[in-house]
């Protein structure tokens, strides 16, 4: 699973798999100091990223990738997809927690 950027406000920086391609897990460059949610480091004014801010809390590989992420047009909320190649698999118990109109919803 991935994130799809909104307003930023419910992905952490340095725990949540937003970046394409990058696992959080592997960094050794954290900064809890001075960004903590994606949110943190989008111009809400001007619906851009912080370039600046961007460049200096990221090596220079990861924030390409950062500002090459497509901002929401409109103030929307974050919500999780499904990774490029990921096919989801159902079977009984996954289907189990889930009511038959969510299940004929997410085959369609």
């Amino acid at each position: 699973m991935s994130w799809r950027i909104g307003r930023g406000i419910g992905i952490l920086v340095w725990d949540d798999h937003w970046i394409p391609g990058k696992d959080t897990n592997k960094w050794s460059h954290r900064n809890d100091n001075e960004v903590k949610l994606v949110s943190d480091l989008i111009d809400t004014t001007n619906n851009m990223w912080k370039t600046d801010l961007v460049n200096c809390n990221f090596p220079a590989d990861i924030a390409q990738k950062i500002l090459q992420i497509p901002l929401a047009e409109t103030s929307s909320a974050d919500f999780q997809i499904w990774g490029r190649g990921y096919i989801p698999r159902l079977s009984a118990l996954s289907c189990s927690s889930r009511s038959l109109a969510n299940v004929k919803a997410f085959l369609d």
